[in-house]
């Protein structure tokens, strides 16, 4: 395959270049590459290209036309604003190639040539985020604590603290028993959040940070062969991180919310009722209505009103609640869903936990009213004509199901419909 034009600007060739690599000419990228750093050696364009053509040569695994790539950016450009980056990205390739002493050598020289720039703790943290993706948690620990003692206070330090006791959970994880695990969090991890929280306790990202932490527990529950056998605990450790950042951490419009939804869920879970309700009912108040699934607070707590504890006014209570907190329709379609369902629970607690029918049948039909198209709709007939029945007014349930069936054969409900038609008209029992 020839190679790229040498009359093509640096763009064009760079164009040029990756068209050779992914076409399986990699020898015609490898000498494109040096005409074009021949070429234009001195473009401060070239510091955007060469960058840019490094990372498709590492994406492919070509280490050495990448790591020549970015050394001419940081040895040539050292001006630009690319040449921090590329510099720390010779740092990433030399680690990719095991080459232990020459990331040290070069991690070096990042740190000085490059001391009074604003962006290194970025780019020092990243490089303890590539040992750390790479499962090298004592560089990266090293690293990490590196840009604690050099940039104390700042968000990078709070992050790297994070990301230490990210490791000692994995570690720990990692370690457990499956036969005898270890049900409560290491001290010294607590230990370790309760530092982060002193610490960092006015930078506004730290209730995010400590809630990965929980969360790092409740992912790590992968089966429901897990959770049912061995495996609970998890959720425990999980509510235990999650009620931190309530309590301990400044509030964050994000990440609290979500604390609180995610430790009821594992409250429910783990058959904690009534804590699971307080950190529901949090989501109802203003300042937290607006937290990722909070919207699902009101249903969840008529369920477990209805479903765990049997208290089925609350449960009514709750489910209206749902369409009085939340707009069906000026939300997402999980809010408009979660009204929906809500309105529908109403009619069926009336109907079959409370026998009040005609509460029920008021409940269905403010429900067709509210959701014409909805996602009940064809359960609708078969629910009103039992409410009907139970009330002993059978001629009136049979209509409801004969004009339901009329107007739609194929009705949701339809075979329920005709089993229930034939009972009311042989004047069988339900």
């Amino acid at each position: 395959m020839d190679g790229p034009a040498g009359d093509a600007t640096p763009t064009e060739q760079k164009k040029l270049i990756i068209a050779c690599l992914l076409g399986d000419a990699p020898a015609d990228a490898v000498a494109a590459m040096d005409t074009l750093l021949t070429g234009f050696f001195n473009d401060p364009k070239l510091a955007d290209t060469a960058c840019a053509l490094g990372d498709a040569f590492g994406r492919e695994g070509f280490y050495g036309p990448a790591l020549a790539l970015y050394r001419h950016v940081a040895d040539n450009h050292g001006d630009h604003p690319r040449a921090i980056g590329a510099l720390r990205k010779v740092v990433t390739i030399h680690i990719n190639l095991n080459e232990e002493d020459a990331a040290q050598q070069v991690l070096d020289e990042l740190n000085l040539r490059f001391a009074d720039n604003a962006e290194l703790p970025k780019h020092i943290y990243a490089i303890g985020e590539h040992y750390r993706n790479r499962k090298e948690y004592a560089h990266a620990r090293e690293v990490y604590q590196s840009v604690i003692a050099d940039w104390p206070g700042t968000a990078k330090a709070m992050w790297s603290g994070q990301r230490c006791i990210l490791m000692d959970i994995d570690l720990a994880l990692s370690a457990e028993d499956p036969n005898h695990p270890t049900p409560e969090i290491p001290p010294d991890i607590l230990q370790a959040i309760d530092d982060l929280i002193v610490d960092c306790n006015e930078i506004p990202a730290l209730a995010r940070a400590v809630f990965y932490l929980g969360e790092e527990y409740y992912l790590s529950i992968r089966s429901r062969e897990e959770y049912l056998f061995r495996n609970t605990h998890r959720y425990d450790n999980a509510i235990r991180i999650w009620e931190i950042v309530m309590n301990e951490a400044a509030y964050e419009k994000t990440y609290t919310p979500f604390a609180y939804y995610l430790a009821a869920h594992c409250c429910e879970q783990t058959k904690q009722y009534d804590k699971a309700i307080t950190y529901y009912k949090k989501l109802t108040e203003d300042g937290y209505r607006h937290g990722r699934y909070a919207y699902r607070a009101p249903n969840q707590l008529g369920g477990i009103y209805r479903g765990r504890l049997k208290n089925y006014e609350e449960a009514v209570y709750w489910f209206k609640k749902q369409n009085e907190l939340f707009d069906p329709g000026g939300g997402s379609m999980g809010q408009r869903v979660a009204c929906d369902r809500a309105m529908y629970e109403v009619g069926c607690v009336y109907l079959y936990n409370l026998n009040d029918y005609d509460k029920a049948i008021e409940a269905y039909e403010a429900y067709e009213q509210k959701f014409p198209m909805g996602s009940k709709k064809g359960l609708m007939p078969y629910s009103i004509a039992l409410c009907y029945e139970g009330k002993g007014e059978t001629d009136t349930a049979i209509a409801v199901l004969e004009t339901a069936l009329e107007e739609d054969p194929n009705i949701r409900s339809a075979d329920s419909c005709r089993k229930k038609l034939q009972q009311l008209r042989e004047g069988g029992q339900k």
